[in-house]
């Protein structure tokens, strides 16, 4: 449990950025609206900032690729088609623009010569976010500008990487032993969570929520046809949602909340002779609920994960970057 005597620091992870859009999303936008109000930061170090900014870059090149690609398909039946895709470059100056409008809430970090070596030391001992088998220094960078944080303020470090947790049949989030280790050591100035909208749960941060059953009769509506659409690219046949789980955030607008959702996607597999196997989906996303209009904007689908099927592997992630969705009145 995080203490209020010192500013709070969040230092998200790569995938973190991603997920939230640069704090966009709903989500996002109710921890920047907590922070902003509690004098708290979030924490940049450079080797974030860099991977973002690559990370960026690469997305680029795949969906101008993809695109490109697929206006050829088009082209062989005689059609006029452009696709008019941000270049690298574009994405970049997009990236920098959106840190330049987050800089009030932005605590910098450059890269320091000890805690290189403090990462380095973490890669040779195989502790955790490393391994026997996985050497990963950019994680342990990270994890140790979040332990030299902690010294002197309330750092939260958010990340789903499963290098940082443990492989818990119950579902329950635990931090690897190492990591577990670090936070016990450095109580309770830091702590790990595996989203932001655990954090904001954990400062209390939630509202009265809305009518449960009737926001998650409204969401599995409006994202009936993205579920079939990548369930049915697996060969799964969508049934029907369970399981709803809906948290709601306070955020710079009175009326309006940021709703964190998820729901089970019940499927089914069915096989070569006919027979029809039970699978399930976890589907999570987030968006705002304006409660004077009761309307739903900025829907985003952040992860549909999928059980292991009799053809496929377990836990088979079908996307994880967050697809923003068209907006739905209530």
């Amino acid at each position: 449990m995080l203490v209020n005597s010192q500013p709070l620091v969040v230092l998200p992870d790569t995938n973190t950025w991603i997920e939230s859009h640069l704090f966009t999303t709903p989500i996002g936008a109710a921890a920047t609206y907590y922070l902003a109000r509690a004098a708290g930061r979030i924490l940049l170090p450079e080797v974030v900032e860099t991977e973002l900014t690559s990370v960026a870059r690469r997305h680029a090149r795949i969906s101008s690729a993809a695109a490109a690609s697929a206006v050829r398909d088009v082209r062989r039946f005689a059609v006029h088609a452009e696709a008019h895709i941000p270049t690298a470059q574009q994405v970049e100056l997009a990236v920098a623009g959106r840190l330049g409008e987050l800089e009030p809430h932005l605590l910098r970090v450059n890269m320091d010569l000890s805690v290189v070596r403090a990462a380095l030391e973490r890669v040779a001992s195989e502790r955790a976010p490393n391994s026997e088998k996985r050497e990963q220094f950019r994680d342990s960078l990270v994890w140790e500008h979040a332990r030299r944080a902690a010294t002197t303020a309330d750092v939260a470090f958010i990340t789903s990487d499963g290098d940082f947790w443990e492989k818990a049949p119950d579902a329950v989030k635990r931090p690897k032993g190492h990591i577990y280790e670090d936070i016990r050591e450095l109580a309770p100035r830091l702590n790990i969570y595996a989203s932001l909208d655990e954090l904001l749960v954990s400062l209390k941060q939630s509202v009265p929520e809305p009518d449960h059953e009737e926001v998650a009769e409204d969401l599995t509506f409006v994202l009936h046809r993205t579920l079939v659409t990548e369930l049915d690219a697996l060969g799964l046949r969508l049934r029907g949602t369970s399981n709803h789980k809906i948290a709601a955030f306070p955020t710079d607008v009175p009326e309006r909340v940021a709703i964190s959702f998820e729901f089970t996607a019940d499927a089914s597999e069915i096989l070569d002779g006919g027979a029809v196997i039970p699978i399930s989906a976890s589907v999570r996303g987030s968006c705002f609920l304006d409660m004077s209009e009761v309307a739903y904007t900025n829907v985003a689908l952040s992860e549909i994960e999928v059980e292991a099927t009799p053809s496929s592997s377990p836990r088979i992630v079908i996307f994880r970057e967050s697809s923003r969705l068209p907006s739905t009145a209530g």
